[in-house]
């Protein structure tokens, strides 16, 4: 898994851009699922969201951003 250093990340929120984190799996075997957390820099403090979605990715698909939601 890579991370990125801490100059780069407050260089992309001083930006205005996100930055995301891979978190690993979650679910079960019949129904798996992929866990990230996104930073959003703000006007104000920065926002935290924490994304739970179903892994429907396959060689072809893999951008957990266009995952369905673990759990409506």
């Amino acid at each position: 898994m890579r991370y990125l250093a801490e100059s780069f990340i407050v260089g992309a929120l001083r930006r205005g851009r996100s930055v995301e984190q891979f978190l690993g799996p979650c679910g079960s075997a019949e129904r798996p699922g992929v866990r990230y957390v996104e930073v959003r820099a703000t006007k104000g403090p920065f926002e935290v969201y924490l994304h739970t979605d179903e892994d429907v990715g396959s060689e072809g698909f893999l951008d957990p951003g266009e995952f369905p939601p673990f759990d409506q």
